[in-house]
């Protein structure tokens, strides 16, 4: 019997057999199946010559059933409606004792190829499914005389459903470009352009027409439209965490969505600053325009509006933008495409030729190598393009390199703090210098390297603040620098503490030289030759200051130093001051025995 014949009929006793008695071009049955593969199914035999699917059978004749299965069986068929694009089926469920089947019917489609929303298209050998490939795709379109869903009939043509400012700009550079003496009619001018299409005497606007020209596309194809998302984050998140901040939609024929979504889209991009190797700034937009404009426009009018409810999405996350489009990759196309595979082959040809006269479109190749080099010139990465979804939607997606990026904002900002304090620390107002200070202070617990000019501009003030410098500032000062930023000056520093050993400063500045070597060093040869206290620099409040700075040197010695221990001894007995007999106690245990 033939496939309808059986389809139309209440026998099931033919299905007792095994597969292979049963199975042929035009029959096929599951125990159980998915959309993808049920999809697969209807494909094959729309492309072959028609055929029955059974589904609730095992390979063996037995009657699995449904009845378990009727809430799963119902969202198969939905699923499977979303699979395909524009595939007429009939199915019905039938009694088989205490069970029911599902039984499918599958005509032939002589005018086109049936493929499912990625693209792909299956036919029925025998009682086999195979994919077929792209040459012979275009063979059967040819030999079934496909017209593209483009081409189909839309909307009766009248003035009221066109968008008269776009068909003005159309119809003068269809003249320009082509170099026409004569004007031509609207309706000739559309009609060349594969725009127009008749039947049954009538002139409509094809599908293409709507999209590129018509005043509101959304009265035939619900979906042609562009959603607008922006997230806090990197991910999407629901329910009581969603995390939408943004949600906007754009409609209206192709050249104005585009329009309105550019001006738009430029008040969502952030900027940021980033060194030139010329040393200047530079400013760059989060992603370049001519990148996601790109996408944007590549996702409006190559994607497949067979699939007529769904919507272009555009995602803004912190980290990456995706455009995301109805329809997988056309053939030959797989997932995940690079820019270099990628080649002129528009699922949308006559919409895409009509666009250009409107200076949207650009050959698939030029237009996606194009997004390629305004990344790499931006130093972003290459743009993915990737099939999602089960295949049914294309995803382009463009990476800001943000933590890069953030990196580079925060180290230019600290490296103009950093130059602002070092100007600032030789302001004459101290208002400035202590501002300056504070600021060093924060930029220091973020844990960021001290710049040599600012050390240099520190030490620079320091110098300044001799004879009498202001207490709380000069504290902050030797707070924020290190004892090895100080030796370059540290024996003018010295000097000054000795020859001012009764202020706060003096003790402040030998408490941030005592870690220096050399400082201890040198103070100690010079207590030896007698250069410090009456008879020498400073006083005996000096000579205190000094045998200070060596009991603190003392107590910083990892190991003993034998012959320095000698001699600070040996100098101490020399001295007769409260810090000399401190710093013998501190060596010997005990104070010294004068006699």
């Amino acid at each position: 019997m033939k496939a309808r014949s059986l389809y139309d009929s209440d026998d099931t006793s033919w299905l007792a057999k095994p597969d292979s008695e049963v199975e042929s071009q035009w029959v096929e049955r599951k125990r159980w199946t998915d959309p993808r593969e049920l999809a697969r199914q209807v494909s094959a035999f729309a492309n072959g010559e028609g055929g029955l699917i059974v589904i609730g059978v095992g390979p063996d004749g037995s009657i699995a059933g449904l009845s378990s299965r009727r809430d799963a069986t119902n969202q198969l068929l939905a699923n499977l409606d979303n699979m395909l694009s524009d595939c007429p089926y009939e199915h019905r469920f039938v009694d088989a004792g205490s069970e029911e089947l599902l039984y499918i019917y599958v005509g032939c489609q002589p005018d086109r190829v049936v493929r499912l929303a990625n693209g792909k298209a299956f036919r029925r050998v025998g009682s086999s499914t195979r994919e077929l490939g792209a040459e012979e795709i275009e063979e059967l379109r040819f030999a079934r005389g496909e017209r593209a869903f483009e081409d189909r009939p839309a909307l009766p043509l009248s003035d009221d459903v066109l968008d008269d400012a776009l068909v003005d700009s159309f119809l003068r550079a269809l003249r320009e470009r082509n170099g026409l003496k004569l004007d031509q009619s609207r309706d000739d001018a559309l009609r060349n352009r594969k725009l127009l299409a008749r039947r049954d005497g009538v002139e409509y606007l094809t599908f293409g027409g709507v999209l590129a020209l018509g005043r509101d596309p959304t009265t035939v194809l619900p979906g042609a439209r562009l959603r607008f998302l922006r997230f806090d984050g990197a991910e999407e998140r629901f329910g009581s965490e969603r995390n939408v901040v943004k949600d906007q939609w754009f409609e209206g024929p192709i050249p104005r969505i585009v329009e309105k979504f550019r001006e738009f889209f430029r008040t969502q991009v952030r900027e940021f600053d980033r060194l030139g190797k010329d040393g200047t700034f530079r400013r760059d937009q989060e992603y370049p325009e001519a990148a996601w404009e790109e996408a944007v426009v590549n996702a409006l009018i190559h994607r497949s509006y067979s699939i007529k409810n769904a919507s272009v999405f555009v995602r803004m996350f912190d980290d990456r933008l995706e455009v995301e489009s109805p329809g997988g990759l056309p053939p030959p196309f797989s997932s995940p495409a690079t820019i270099d595979e990628l080649y002129s082959n528009p699922r949308n040809a006559n919409l895409c030729h009509a666009l250009q006269y409107l200076d949207l479109v650009r050959l698939a190749q030029e237009g996606t190598r194009r997004m390629q080099h305004e990344m790499r010139a931006m130093g972003l990465p290459d743009p993915s393009i990737e099939e999602v979804a089960g295949g049914m939607r294309v995803r382009v997606t463009l990476a800001n390199d943000i933590e890069r990026r953030r990196a580079n904002v925060d180290a230019q900002d600290a490296q103009r703090q950093w130059s602002a304090i070092a100007t600032a620390l030789q302001d004459d107002l101290a208002i400035y210098r202590r501002k300056a200070l504070q600021d060093w202070q924060s930029l220091r617990d973020r844990g960021l390297k001290v710049p040599r000019a600012v050390i240099a501009s520190a030490l620079a003030r320091l110098q300044t603040f001799q004879p009498a410098p202001d207490f709380n500032e000069l504290s902050w000062v030797l707070q924020l620098l290190a004892a090895k930023d100080l030796e370059p000056i540290a024996r003018d520093l010295v000097a000054w503490a000795l020859d001012n050993p009764k202020g706060p400063q003096a003790e402040l500045l030998v408490d941030a030289l005592t870690p220096l070597d050399s400082v201890a060093n040198e103070v100690l040869v010079d207590l030896e030759q007698g250069e410090i206290g009456p008879e020498g620099q400073g006083s005996h409040a000096g000579q205190d200051l000094a045998f200070r700075l060596l009991r603190a040197r003392l107590k910083r010695l990892p190991l003993p130093d034998r012959s320095w221990v000698t001699r600070a001894s040996a100098v101490a007995l020399q001295y007769s001051c409260r810090q000399a007999d401190a710093l013998y106690e501190d060596i010997h245990g005990a104070p010294p025995r004068r006699d």
